[in-house]
């Protein structure tokens, strides 16, 4: 007699017995009826006969499915004209009628539960919960640096009406004074005109959103004038500040001469070429598409200079995935946030602005500014028009139109003082 294994002699004489009964459904899934035809060795839909959604129902007086219990529902549904159309119809009413089965509807005596009835009552938010919904609901949409800036700005009014005890008042008690109120507290702060402006822009967005949501009537806040900006940021260089730049990163930081190349010559803002990567660069059509601020997807071309530094990349040797910059010098893998990769190249640009001793107002976006005044400038030079060199301009720049291009162009142009040698009389 074999000796009973010791996993053997542990399994209990007595094993409880569990009887698990399935609860009977009086009804079946609802389904589509598609009618055929027969076409060579295939059948296929045709849309010369009815279609129709059905479902069972258990019969109350047998209680089993026979042949009572067999439901067809049309609903317009042959009102359409092809067969994507009417796949589309009966897939809402298939939803329709499996909600309205689960909820205890019953096609025998024509019951409709109560719950089926879309209710128009709605629940009162408070001004903090309607903004914090909307807030939620946009950052669906929403990139996700996108969702950090505006979600803190958001946070930022949310405390300020908890400190001025209106966060907690019905949504439809928002005023514009709550806003305009806000607004002059983030200036009293010292915030530049264009962080005031970017808070109003922020509030309009989400404001829009409570609209959406039923909890706000109207969106007043584009109503609320925009501070007058005084840039301070962003100063285009001279041609001689351009040059000692250029003689200063040869001798001591090469790789971020080539980003700033990059960032000149494609128009590209300083994140936007930390998004780069190997896929994004197409050398044989020279053509760069990336997601840029202005548009989800956008193509840029590549010109003589950065097709000549894309080319000594060797890009092939390369990952699709890999980077083109990152903080290795090198292109390859960078596995950090977009704010991390920005302070990165931030932080050694703000070397060479204190070994040359230039001012704040100076930052590697103002390449981007020095580009466009030189392109414009060499256009009129040419001898074009105002107008003409501003079209020209336009597929260089991508601005979505020349009147934003103007805006943009007298903005820089405002940072740089007008040639008054001929008012100048006196000798000194």
């Amino acid at each position: 007699m074999e000796e009973k294994s010791k996993e053997t002699s542990k399994i209990p004489r007595l094993v409880p017995r569990f009887e698990v009964k399935n609860k009977k459904l009086d009804y079946s899934l609802v389904k589509l009826y598609i009618p055929k035809i027969q076409k060579g060795n295939k059948k296929i839909p045709t849309l010369s006969k009815p279609w129709y959604i059905y479902f069972y129902y258990r019969n109350p007086a047998t209680g089993l499915f026979d042949g009572k219990s067999k439901f067809n529902k049309k609903h317009g549904i042959n009102s359409y004209k092809t067969i994507a159309g009417r796949k589309e119809a009966a897939r809402h009413l298939i939803a329709a009628y499996s909600t309205l089965l689960e909820e205890g509807y019953n096609p025998f005596n024509q019951t409709t539960p109560q719950k089926s009835f879309v209710s128009f009552v709605q629940d009162n938010k408070t001004i903090k919960e309607a903004f914090l919904a909307a807030v939620k609901d946009k950052s669906l949409s929403w990139a996700s640096s996108t969702a950090a800036d505006i979600g803190q700005r958001i946070n930022n009014f949310l405390e300020f009406a908890e400190k001025h005890h209106f966060a907690n008042l019905e949504s439809t008690q928002l005023k514009r004074i709550h806003i305009t109120e806000f607004l002059k507290h983030v200036s009293r702060r010292g915030s530049s005109g264009t962080q005031v402006n970017n808070y109003r822009s922020a509030l309009s967005t989400v404001a829009a959103q409570i609209v959406e949501n039923g909890d706000l009537e109207f969106n007043f806040v584009p109503g609320v004038k925009k501070v007058k900006q005084n840039p301070i940021k962003n100063h285009p260089y001279t041609n001689g500040q351009m040059q000692d730049i250029k003689k200063y990163l040869l001798a001591n930081d090469p790789y971020l001469l080539e980003f700033i190349r990059v960032l000149g010559y494609s128009f590209l803002r300083n994140r936007e070429v930390l998004h780069l990567q190997v896929k994004n660069i197409d050398l044989k059509n020279r053509m760069i598409t990336d997601k840029t601020k202005a548009k989800a997807l956008e193509k840029i071309f590549i010109v003589d200079q950065l097709h000549e530094y894309f080319t000594g990349l060797d890009l092939m040797r390369l990952k699709s995935e890999d980077y083109i910059f990152t903080g290795k010098n090198t292109p390859g893998s960078w596995a950090a946030t977009e704010k991390v990769k920005t302070r990165v190249f931030s932080a050694r640009f703000k070397k060479v602005k204190e070994a040359l001793n230039l001012g704040s107002e100076y930052t590697l976006y103002s390449f981007r500014h020095t580009f466009a005044l030189h392109i414009f400038a060499n256009f009129r030079s040419g001898g074009l028009s105002e107008a003409g060199a501003m079209e020209k301009m336009l597929p260089i720049t991508r601005h979505e139109s020349t009147k934003a291009l103007k805006n943009y162009l007298r903005e820089i142009k405002t940072m740089l003082p007008p040639d008054y040698s001929d008012t100048i009389t006196l000798e000194f």
